[in-house]
């Protein structure tokens, strides 16, 4: 029987680092965080993910599209925990599912924050230009959500990030995993020579979709004349959908290949959240940092090893 694919995230915060790894349908999570005291302590969790064999084929489609994020609620929980205990775990972290309402309740809101952002904003800014040009009307309705985001993100570096170590613990997050994926021993001087930039990362994912989901609503109002500004806000929130295929096929078939045309490629695909997290959220991590990495990810090698 092959081994089953081992699948590494992590979440940074200004505290420290929550490391994951998904085997088949059992993911592991493992938090490290040094306290205002300079201890260091973690705190390890197994979740079960649930079985989709059951759904219908459209929600298994959608899973396979969209995979949940399992360890979540997790993250939010571990925290809270820390902020009351100054940066301390002091016991079990409990998680409560979110019921159907709750998770009805978010999605109906997202869709009205993504109207909002992707519809009502842009159509009322450009309806105060000049402009009747609709190729340019189309290029303006994509980059007015990007350009709110990246000013969102800014002003959260600016006002937040910047003060915090969130981003050197993000940069000693990819080096740490890319030591072990590597294959290298999970040491100071081994993790210090890896990249502190990669592909693998939310920040590159969330900017490379918005930029290919600008592509294709441009091209698709291009040769579909759509007036009506709902109808055409829907169609925009459609093309984060199809922009999230598309990046995956090549994140799939690409990121891993030793062709350096294809390397090149994905390089490119991928530019715009490369420099986000240069610019902004990824900062180099100094030994502290780096140590947390370390807790946290022999941490979870020991549960690993426990179901051995």
């Amino acid at each position: 029987m092959p081994k089953e694919k081992e699948i590494y995230s992590a979440h940074s915060h200004d505290l420290g680092i929550t490391f994951s790894k998904s085997i088949g349908s059992t993911t592991y999570l493992a938090s490290a965080a040094r306290a205002k005291d300079g201890e260091i302590t973690h705190t390890t969790k197994r979740i079960i993910k649930p079985s989709i064999d059951n759904l219908p084929v459209w929600m298994k489609l959608y899973r396979k599209m969209m995979p949940q994020n399992v360890g979540g609620a997790y993250k939010i929980a571990i925290r809270k925990e820390l902020n009351k205990n100054n940066g301390k775990f002091c016991g079990e972290i409990y998680v409560k599912e979110a019921s159907f309402v709750s998770r009805l309740r978010n999605g109906v809101v997202k869709f009205l924050l993504a109207l909002l952002l992707f519809g009502i904003i842009p159509h009322f800014l450009i309806a105060l230009l000049p402009i009747t040009n609709s190729i340019a009307i189309s290029v303006l309705e994509a980059f007015v959500p990007i350009t709110i985001i990246i000013s969102f993100f800014v002003l959260t570096y600016a006002l937040v990030m910047r003060k915090a170590n969130v981003g050197k613990y993000h940069g000693a997050e990819h080096m740490a995993i890319l030591c072990v994926e590597n294959e290298e021993p999970l040491t100071m001087d081994n993790i210090k020579k890896q990249r502190r930039i990669v592909t693998d990362c939310g920040i590159t994912y969330i900017f490379s979709l918005l930029s290919i989901a600008a592509i294709v609503s441009i091209v698709t109002f291009i040769f579909i004349s759509i007036e009506f500004s709902i109808l055409r806000a829907v169609i925009r929130i459609a093309s984060i959908f199809v922009a999230h295929i598309i990046f995956a096929v090549i994140m799939k078939n690409f990121k891993k290949s030793e062709n350096g045309a294809a390397r090149i490629f994905v390089r490119i695909v991928c530019s715009f959240g490369l420099f986000m997290q240069n610019a902004l959220f990824v900062r180099i991590p100094d030994d502290k940092q780096i140590e947390v990495a370390i807790v946290g990810l022999k941490a979870l090698f020991e549960m690993d090893n426990e179901d051995v």
